[in-house]
């Protein structure tokens, strides 16, 4: 019952959607940073997964 009422009062004072309004998500400098968070996602995660696997010693 709880749950319900906090989902409740949450959903009145927290809007539903965008955070941003439309005009400053299509803008060109938001697709930019859009653009270098994916590439930065993308570069961390490629590192992480290098540093998980096994070491790689190529025999001489």
């Amino acid at each position: 019952m709880l749950s319900h009422v906090v989902s409740a009062v949450a959903a009145a004072v927290v809007p539903q959607g965008l955070l941003f309004p439309e005009a400053v998500v299509l803008s060109a400098p938001f697709k930019i940073l859009a653009a270098f968070v994916a590439i930065n996602t993308l570069i961390h995660g490629s590192l992480a997964a290098a540093k998980a696997l096994p070491k790689f010693h190529p025999s001489s």
